[in-house]
């Protein structure tokens, strides 16, 4: 009997091991091999989303260093390695559907404070990938780098922003070369804006080979605007007609209140490019600054209502058109619930 009982137990534990050892392959096989592969398909995931971030860190810069200093885009070989390294990020990004069709880089701090940390408190929106100094840190870090060179980028294209006042900034991801080509004489015309109003002077361009100057059109406080004056050099439009058409759209937006109401929009600028008279007409630029509507949503998606519309003029208004005055009126006043103000009773 206790040979019989060995010899099953001898048995059982034969028979045990093989059923154990085909299920063990089978785990091995099917599960275990599938984790792997899930595990690993997300780490694949994340690199690929790690290296859209460096990317746009450097799209960042490449901004900083086209408006930093007007020279630059006058200088061919500067100019043609610019060019080539927006290529290099656009051809990447666009090919990317989680970047969307828009990089917004927004000021999030108090805006206009002189502190040091200020000048570097921006956040980078592109679809469903953000960016900002500390997410930076945190991505070399798990890809085992030193930081600093790309941090280094980043801070160098939030301060020159900072340097000439951008609270936000709108970029238009580029699909082909023609597109790129009109993002580029943007961003060099952009340059040469800053440098003349910083000196109260006409901008000037070479334009078939001759020299142009082009008055800055001013918005309706009377402030001068990039926006309006890249939508007239980008459609041929002369500086009068531009004019008298921002005066035009100002009086029908202060008309009567039933009248207004057709035009509720946060800018002289988007009123006209949704007016149906110049909506055909008109193609706006691929970039833009400082536009009050960018502090409210994020995307070209998302609608501005009526209500937020009517109080971002009325603080326009009273803030006289001072792009620090407006950022910091709004952010004291809505934060994250924006939506949810009574423009009545401001």
């Amino acid at each position: 009997m206790e040979s019989k009982r060995i010899n099953l137990d001898v048995s059982a534990e034969e028979l045990y091991a093989q059923l154990g050892g085909v299920e063990v392959r089978k785990l091995k096989k099917l599960d275990f091999s599938g984790s792997d592969r899930l595990a690993q398909s997300l780490l694949d995931e994340q690199r690929r989303y790690e290296a859209l971030r460096f990317r746009i860190a450097d799209l960042v810069y490449q901004i900083g260093v086209c408006l930093d200093s007007p020279s630059r885009s006058s200088n061919d070989e500067l100019a043609k390695m610019l060019l080539i390294q927006f290529e290099k990020i656009f051809g990447t990004l666009s090919k990317n559907p989680q970047i969307g069709n828009t990089t917004l880089i927004r000021h999030r701090g108090s805006f206009g404070e002189n502190r040091v940390d200020n000048k570097k408190d921006y956040e980078v929106l592109s679809g469903n990938i953000s960016l900002d100094a500390d997410a930076t840190r945190a991505i070399a870090k798990g890809q085992g780098k030193d930081p600093s060179q790309l941090l280094e980028k980043l801070d160098r294209g939030f301060e020159t922003l900072w340097n000439h006042s951008i609270n936000n900034f709108l970029l238009k991801i580029p699909k082909d070369r023609q597109e790129l080509k009109r993002l580029w004489i943007s961003l060099q015309f952009a340059a040469r804006y800053f440098a003349a109003v910083e000196k109260n002077s006409p901008i000037t361009l070479s334009m078939g080979g001759k020299s142009v100057s082009v008055p800055p059109i001013h918005n309706e406080n009377n402030v001068p605007d990039l926006n309006l004056t890249l939508l007239a050099v980008l459609n041929g439009l002369q500086p009068q007609k531009m004019q008298a058409m921002v005066h035009k759209v100002d009086s029908l937006m202060r008309s009567t209140e039933s009248t207004a109401k057709k035009y509720q929009y946060t800018s002289i600028y988007d009123a006209i490019l949704n007016m149906k008279r110049f909506r055909s007409r008109l193609k706006p630029s691929p970039i833009e600054v400082n536009n009050i509507k960018w502090l409210m949503v994020s995307d070209e998606q998302t609608p501005v209502s009526d209500q937020m519309a009517k109080v971002a003029r009325l603080v326009m208004d009273t803030s006289g058109g001072s792009s620090t005055e407006t950022v910091r009126v709004l952010k004291s006043v809505y934060g994250e619930d924006y939506a949810k103000i009574d423009s009545q009773q401001i």
